[in-house]
């Protein structure tokens, strides 16, 4: 396992870290870490009594922390990357060193925000508004949540509105011109039976990739975000809440350009924009049968609209010009039904699932290579799951679960007068047994099987598939969750072990024209690694905070017609990833916060020649906290860190952002 080069940063925090105890016992009222209670198996539970490596944030983090979006998010999960393709709208994951092209249509991990599943990796960066807490959980989690989860899933639940009144807004003002404002209100619209939320928000500032023929930045952004919220008690045993958003972008072009060009300049002759939209919809449905019983319906739907104009040749040469125009649609309707109930020292969950996709790809590109591509991909899947959780004895739990998922797949290219059809099946098991050491130490083992749904290869030259299976892992965790110094420390060690099988991978048809290549199940690899998270409270006021992931993904076996990869590293899979903290909160109001973020290196290709190199970002927040408003000044990226993605697909650079400096002001009245 590739372990150099561990940040200092990181290592500062272990020192920091070692000192807790004694530093702890100083304060004359020992505080106590909240706890908490989530659904990462879809039923109320204690996070330290699970078997899961995981990492949450509750509302307080999410602000602390300047998480603004779901990309942001990765920041501090370790052994997770959001990787930014220099558009707002795409931010396909990497976790445990598993990562899937956003243009596969499939992900190696889920998000769910509010139950609509979104897996993959288009269109999933909205804005985290009205957050009661974000779990993200890692390793498979197909038994519970089906397929393209077969590394991990992020659940994003916000606040249950309830009989409190909520009224709250927000502005930020920073670098490169940034606005920021947002809105949020809720409340009862008739006391204990019906309420109602709506939240608003709009961002906007201005690019830092210039184009040197005009002199204007092309990568301006701008969106537009707006949410309701209606919830519906008419009984004490019946629960409905409906949710509805809808997101705009206005944005410029993307963050790249040539990677022969110098640094953050374009030459365009085009003038790139996004004006895509995400569509979300959910109904959920709680009904308590009896007290020990209960019955869930999730309903969703989603409809994310990709837009773009790009130039992607970023020069304004005729000779040279590679124009995209994409008018994509990406459609899906889901239902879920869950029962389950406890019965003694037994916790049960049956399920259904279900859900119809579209996928309307439409998309031109002019000049050099001039090709255009009109293709709709449908289908269907169902899956029926269970779960158990039985108390042997006092101490020890054993937890099994097992699902049965079939896919139907149909791809239609118009273009090249393509019809094809696939169909895939899969049973996902789990089981794990967690022992109580102490009242405050668990230790667990776990074995699950994870898959990533197949597709098509509609650009195969004749003679090659033109479609391609689904990948499979078994993944063996052993860990353990601590509550430790009275539970004003909690400490989490998990170690993984995956192995991956049908391993989809882009491979090379022949040494004449590297150009041609496909997606193809001709890959076997190892994952292997460690998380280590800790909060710790020091004192009265102090927070200290802190995760590092380890990785090291390489192919047993991988060849194709231009080398053999065996022993090669996977490629977006970072040798680690950490952040780190330390926080001040005081009862006058005072608050001051630092952390640091970082990933180690990792190759760009299978080839593992060209890679992004590790780097490390700082931030600082500090600010006066009052009951009725908060005032912050802030820094993001203080040191101005540049972090590029350089030669990514052998073409572009992606530029990273530059440092941000602002100010916020949030009012609740």
């Amino acid at each position: 396992m590739r372990t150099r080069n561990i940040p200092m940063a990181f290592l500062c925090c272990l020192l920091v870290f070692g000192n807790a105890t004694a530093y702890g016992e100083k304060g004359p009222e020992p505080r106590a870490l909240k706890e908490v209670v989530i659904t990462a198996q879809k039923q109320s539970e204690d996070p330290q009594s699970i078997p899961i490596s995981l990492t949450l944030l509750d509302a307080m983090d999410t602000e602390d922390r300047e998480i603004g979006v779901l990309r942001d998010v990765a920041n501090y999960a370790p052994s997770l990357m959001m990787f930014d393709l220099g558009f707002s709208t795409t931010s396909p994951p990497s976790i445990r060193g598993l990562f899937a092209d956003a243009i596969t249509l499939e992900s190696t991990m889920g998000v769910y925000v509010d139950g609509i599943p979104m897996t993959m990796g288009i269109g999933i960066n909205d804005p985290i508004l009205d957050i009661e807490r974000i779990e993200v959980l890692k390793g498979p989690q197909g038994t519970l949540y089906g397929k393209n989860t077969e590394a991990g899933v992020l659940n994003i639940i916000t606040t249950e509105l309830s009989n409190e009144p909520t009224r709250k807004v927000s502005v930020r003002g920073g670098s490169d011109n940034l606005r920021e404002a947002s809105a949020s209100v809720g409340g009862p619209l008739i006391e204990d039976k019906l309420f109602l939320g709506v939240s608003l928000h709009h961002y906007e500032k201005d690019g830092y990739v210039k184009n040197i023929l005009t002199g204007d930045e092309v990568d301006d952004r701008k969106n537009n975000y707006g949410k309701v919220n209606l919830r519906l008690t008419p009984t004490d045993t019946l629960d409905i809440t409906l949710i509805k958003s809808i997101l705009e972008y206005d944005d410029g072009a993307g963050s790249l350009g040539n990677r022969f060009q110098p640094d953050r300049e374009v030459a365009s002759d085009l003038d790139g924009e996004n004006t895509s939209s995400n569509d979300l919809t959910s109904l959920k449905v709680h009904g308590d049968i009896t007290p020990d019983v209960a019955i869930d319906s999730v309903t969703t739907h989603r409809r994310f609209h990709g837009e773009q104009v790009q130039d992607n040749d970023f020069t304004s040469n005729p000779m040279l010009e590679r124009h995209l125009f994409l008018d994509n649609v990406y459609t899906k309707s889901s239902q879920e039904l869950r029962l389950s109930g406890t019965s003694g020292a037994l916790s049960w969950l049956m399920g259904l699932y279900a859900d119809i996709f579209e996928n309307e790809i439409d998309e031109t590109w002019t000049g050099s290579m001039p090709m255009a591509i009109l293709q709709t991909i449908d289908g269907d899947s169902l899956g029926i799951f269970g779960h158990i959780n039985y108390g042997v004895t006092p101490r020890l739990n054993i937890i099994a679960g097992l699902r049965y998922d079939d896919e139907k797949k149909e791809l239609d290219d118009k273009n090249r007068d393509l019809d094809e059809k696939n169909t895939y099946n899969e049973v996902s098991p789990k089981v794990a047994v967690n022992y109580d050491i102490t009242p405050d130490i668990m230790g667990y083992i776990t074995v699950a099987k994870g898959y990533r749904s197949g597709g098509f290869n509609p650009y195969a030259i004749a003679g090659y598939p033109k479609t391609y299976d689904e990948e499979t892992l078994y993944s063996y965790d052993i860990g353990f969750k601590s509550r430790l110094l009275q539970r004003r420390l909690t400490l989490n060690v998990n170690l993984y072990y995956m192995d991956i099988s049908n391993m989809q991978v882009t491979a090379n048809i022949s040494t004449s024209n590297p150009a041609h290549t496909y997606t193809s199940n001709a890959a076997e690899a190892t994952s292997q690694g460690a998380e280590i998270e800790f909060t710790a409270l020091l004192g009265r006021s102090f927070t200290l905070f802190g995760g590092i992931g380890l990785n090291e993904t390489t192919f047993d076996t991988f060849e194709d017609a231009l080398g053999n990869y065996s022993g090669n590293e996977n490629r977006f899979a970072p040798g680690y990833s950490f952040n780190c903290g330390l926080a001040y909160r005081d009862a006058r109001g005072l608050f001051a916060q630092v952390d640091a973020t970082g990933y180690g290196d990792m190759y760009l290709d299978k080839t593992n020649t060209t890679k992004r190199d590790a780097y490390e970002l700082v931030n600082v927040k500090w600010g006066y906290e009052a009951q009725a408003f908060d005032v912050y000044l802030y820094g993001r990226n203080v040191f101005d860190t540049t972090y590029d993605t350089l030669n990514f697909a052998g073409v572009y650079n992606i530029y990273s952002p530059p440092a941000e400096w602002g100010a916020r002001v949030t009012v609740r009245f």
